[in-house]
C-alpha cells in the first residue's frame, strides 16, 4: 500500500490543486506527455488548462530508498526548496508548485517535482556548435558571476540545464533547471574561488566558447589576467581527469567484452 506525503507552494495551496497533488502517482501514469524518459521521467500535465511540469525521479531501490528516507532529503524535496530560495535571491527558475514523496513499506521509493512550464530552448543549441552564439556566451557568463556572486553554486550546470530568453535589445536572459543539486552561500557571501571555478567546467568541452565564456565571468567579477588564466587551468585539468576517465572506461569495456 503506497502512502503519499507532499507540500505544497503556500500561494497555490488550494482544494482543487491539493486534490490534484494527493492523486499525482495514479494521474501521472495515466497521461500527461512525456518529454522525458530516461533515468528520471518527466511530463507535461495539465491541471485545469494550464500546463504543468512533473518530474518524477528514478525509483528507488532499498538502500537508496533507506538513505533517502531517514538521512537525506529526496532529490523531490530538494529541487521544491532550492527553486524557492532561488526566487528569493532573483534567479529565474519555473515556479515551484508542490513536491510530493511516494511510499511503500515505510521507505521512500518515487518523488516528484511539480512546477509550472518554461518552454524555451536550453542553450547547448547555441553554445556547443562551431559557430557558437558570442551575444550568448557573453551574456551566460555573466550570468554565472551573477549566480556566484548571489551565493548559488548549481552542480548541474551544463548547457541542457540552462534555458535561454531572448531580450528586446539582443541580449539574453537565463532561467535554471534540474536544480536538485545546489549550494547555497550565506547571502552576501561568495563561494571560494576555487570552487567557482570548478562549478563552471560543465558546460561545455569546446575550448573557444569557454575561454568566451570565461572572459565575460571575469569582466562581470571584475577580474584580471590572472583569474582568467586560473579558470582556464582548472578547467583543462577537468577536462584531462574526464579523458583519462573516459580512457579507462573504455578500456574495462574492451578486457571485459574480449571475456565475453
Amino acid at each position: 500500500m503506497s502512502k503519499l506525503k507532499f507540500d505544497i507552494n503556500p500561494k497555490y495551496n488550494n482544494a482543487a490543486f491539493a486534490d490534484f497533488v494527493a492523486q499525482l502517482p495514479q494521474i501521472f501514469e495515466a497521461g500527461g506527455e512525456t518529454v522525458y524518459n530516461k533515468r528520471n521521467v518527466i511530463k507535461v500535465l495539465d491541471f485545469n488548462g494550464e500546463k504543468l511540469v512533473v518530474k518524477r525521479f528514478k525509483r528507488l531501490g532499498l538502500l537508496k530508498g533507506l538513505m533517502y528516507s531517514f538521512l537525506r532529503s529526496s532529490k523531490a524535496k530538494r529541487a521544491y526548496v532550492n527553486a524557492l530560495e532561488l526566487q528569493k535571491r532573483g534567479i529565474d527558475t519555473p515556479e515551484a508548485l508542490a513536491f510530493a514523496e511516494e511510499w511503500q513499506c515505510g521507505r521512500l521509493v518515487y518523488g516528484y517535482y511539480i512546477s509550472k512550464a518554461d518552454f524555451a530552448a536550453p542553450i547547448e543549441e547555441r553554445i556547443n556548435c562551431d559557430d557558437f552564439d558570442v551575444q550568448l556566451a557573453a551574456d551566460f557568463g555573466a550570468f554565472i558571476a551573477h549566480l556566484h556572486q548571489k551565493g548559488i553554486l548549481h552542480h548541474d550546470l551544463n548547457s541542457t540545464n540552462v534555458l535561454y530568453h531572448p531580450q528586446p535589445d539582443g541580449s539574453f536572459a537565463f532561467s535554471l533547471i534540474d536544480i536538485n543539486r545546489m549550494d547555497f552561500s550565506a547571502e552576501g557571501k561568495m563561494p571560494s574561488a576555487a570552487n567557482r571555478y570548478e562549478n563552471m567546467t560543465r558546460f561545455s568541452g569546446r575550448k573557444l566558447t569557454f575561454r568566451a565564456v570565461a572572459e565575460a565571468y571575469v569582466r562581470a567579477m571584475g577580474g584580471n589576467e590572472q583569474m582568467l588564466a586560473d579558470i582556464l587551468e582548472v578547467k583543462r585539468r577537468h577536462d584531462m581527469a574526464f579523458i583519462r576517465v573516459y580512457k579507462f572506461k573504455l578500456k574495462i569495456a574492451e578486457i571485459f567484452g574480449k571475456k565475453s
